[in-house]
C-alpha cells in the first residue's frame, strides 16, 4: 500500500467512527456523554430536545461544558444548578464559546456543534502533524496515526 493511501484509509476510518456515533433522532449529543443523574438539572433550553443519555451514569465534563455553551456570557443564574463547579467550569470557556458561534444561537446546533469541535480539532491536528513528517521517513505514517493514543 502506497503512504498516501494509508493517510486516506486511517482518516476514513477515523470519520466513519464518529459518523456511527450519529443518531438520527439525537444527533452527535452521544458524543457529549449527558448522564442520566444530572438529567433533571439539565439546562431549561435543553430539556425538551432529545438527547442521548447515558443509563445510571453521572456523565462526563463535556455535558457542563456544552450547557455553557448555550449561556458563554455566563449571565444566567440558572448555570449555578446546572453545573456541578461553576467555578470551576466557567473558566474553560473557549470550546463553548465557540460552539455558541457555529451553532448559531440555536441550542440544538450549539450542542451538535460542542460535540463534534473535538473532532474537528483532531482532523486540523492530524492534518498539520502530516505536514510536518517527512515524507520519506517510512516511519512517518506510525508516527502520524500513533499520535492520537498518545495524546489521547
Amino acid at each position: 500500500m502506497n503512504r498516501p493511501a494509508a493517510y486516506w484509509i486511517a482518516t476514513g476510518l477515523f470519520a466513519a467512527l464518529v459518523l456511527a456515533k450519529f443518531s438520527p433522532a439525537t444527533g452527535f449529543t452521544s458524543l457529549i456523554r449527558f448522564g442520566e443523574s444530572w438529567q433533571e438539572r439539565r439546562h431549561s433550553a435543553i430539556q425538551g430536545l432529545p438527547l442521548a443519555t447515558v443509563p445510571a451514569s453521572n456523565g462526563y465534563d463535556g455535558q457542563f461544558y456544552a450547557q455553557i455553551a448555550l449561556d458563554p456570557l455566563l449571565r444566567s443564574p440558572e448555570l449555578a444548578n446546572v453545573l456541578d463547579a461553576p467555578t470551576y467550569r466557567a473558566r474553560r470557556i473557549l470550546t463553548p464559546a465557540t460552539a455558541t458561534v457555529f451553532g448559531l444561537g440555536d441550542p440544538w446546533w450549539t450542542l451538535q456543534a460542542y460535540a463534534l469541535l473535538n473532532v474537528f480539532c483532531w482532523l486540523g491536528l492530524g492534518w498539520l502533524l502530516h505536514r510536518q513528517l517527512d515524507p520519506e521517513d517510512k516511519f512517518a505514517f506510525a508516527r502520524w496515526v500513533g499520535c492520537p493514543s498518545v495524546a489521547g
